[in-house]
């Protein structure tokens, strides 16, 4: 007859037999992960977050909307991951303002315009004197980067509104 085991030893087996399960049912999960969207998908995403803020620049003597740029996913977009499948877009506008347009207090006051749709994230203990905030839609998760800065040549006021979207397929490979 086997003698009974020892509770430690019991609640190890089941600890070990919870583990084995929960890491089975996360590979199948990572095996039946949803695939990832279009570009053109996660670009109208980004452009939808910015435009609000845009929309508060009514003022700007010039718009450089650009055409933005790709980035792998990776590390910075998945801290901790190794996944490299698929690109990002970095939505990036500028605004020339008119002379005496304060950025300060724009860059200020833009929480409260943009209202619940948008968290401030900004760095309490940020590492540049350049008045900057960090907004997170809610809805999309997205982190809209808006920055009051100062031409160097001209010393015209600038806004820029900086955003990456989500990760989608890299219109290259379809990966």
């Amino acid at each position: 007859m086997r003698k009974p085991l020892k509770p430690v030893i019991q609640v190890g087996l089941i600890l070990a037999g919870t583990a084995v399960l929960l890491g089975g049912i996360a590979g199948i999960r990572a095996l039946t992960a949803p695939p990832l969207p279009d570009l053109s998908t996660v670009k109208a995403e980004a452009h939808a977050v910015m435009e609000p803020v845009a929309e508060l620049l009514s003022a700007a003597t010039t718009r450089d909307w650009g055409k933005g740029s790709l980035l792998t996913c990776g590390d910075m977009f998945k801290p901790g991951s190794s996944d490299t499948a698929g690109v990002t877009y970095t939505g990036h506008w500028g605004f020339r303002m008119p002379e005496g347009f304060d950025g300060e207090a724009f860059i200020d006051g833009l929480p409260a315009a943009l209202g619940d749709d948008y968290v401030d994230q900004t760095d309490t203990d940020p590492i540049t004197d350049i008045p900057y905030v960090d907004l997170r839609h809610v809805e999309s998760g997205l982190v809209v980067s808006v920055t009051s800065v100062t031409d160097h040549d001209t010393g015209e006021p600038i806004i820029d509104v900086l955003t990456f979207s989500n990760c989608a397929k890299d219109p290259d490979t379809d990966e």
